[in-house]
């Protein structure tokens, strides 16, 4: 809705263009809207200027002649019986005739979540990701090819066990291609899968998606 100023100021540019003190300089000018829609926006102002710089609070508002439309042709046109029902309840809202009670409770269920949200919050993603708990490979985990890595899970015995080393020959989003370096499969070409791991040695349960593996240039008496 155009501020009450910017509609006066055509009045008295109508009015000393066709010499005729009537609204408008006497010709009809045709407006539509609605005041429950679009208040003029008055820029850090507050209700009370709303309705000030509206054309109601103008002493245009005398000379206007209104007219109501009944229904709502766009809707009334679709034939949906709850669609009608939809925008008649938007109306009777809009002018105050519906009744709503001013104090109730509302009780809404819970979103679902796959953890608890203490434990989201206590244990962010970053937390979890700087984790490296025994037997579970790095969040980044960072390979070449041509690089000496050690197996970190059972995936096919007996070739592909717990502390097998292969030499990695390609890298691909959910499969690492390698060559075994020892035992009675040295030389097998072999495919290494994402798997999920979940450590067993932390107080809350969380599962990461990555290859069993890391790099092994070195291996402790104890691994071997």
């Amino acid at each position: 809705m155009s501020h009450k100023y910017a509609l006066e100021a055509l009045d008295v540019t109508m009015k000393d263009i066709f010499q005729n003190d009537k609204c408008m300089g006497g010709i009809t000018l045709v407006l539509s809207g609605d005041f429950r829609q679009t208040l003029p926006v008055i820029p850090r102002g507050t209700k009370a200027d709303e309705l000030h710089a509206s054309i109601i609070s103008s002493y245009i508002w005398k000379d206007v002649q209104r007219f109501g439309l009944n229904t709502n042709k766009r809707v009334h046109l679709t034939g949906d019986a709850s669609t009608q029902q939809f925008a008649q309840n938007l109306l009777h809202l809009g002018n105050g005739e519906m009744a709503i009670d001013n104090e109730g409770f509302i009780s809404m269920e819970n979103i679902d979540t796959t953890v608890e949200t203490n434990q989201a919050v206590d244990y962010p993603t970053e937390f979890l990701n700087s984790l490296e708990p025994s037997g579970i490979p790095a969040h980044k985990l960072e390979l070449k090819i041509d690089a000496p890595v050690i197996l970190l899970r059972n995936l096919d015995p007996p070739a592909l066990c717990n502390g097998t080393r292969f030499i990695v020959k390609k890298l691909m989003p959910n499969v690492i291609e390698a060559v075994i370096l020892t035992g009675h499969s040295a030389g097998k070409d072999v495919f290494i899968p994402r798997i999920p791991h979940i450590p067993s040695d932390v107080p809350f349960e969380f599962k990461r998606l990555q290859f069993p593996a890391r790099l092994s240039f070195a291996m402790s008496i104890n691994k071997s």
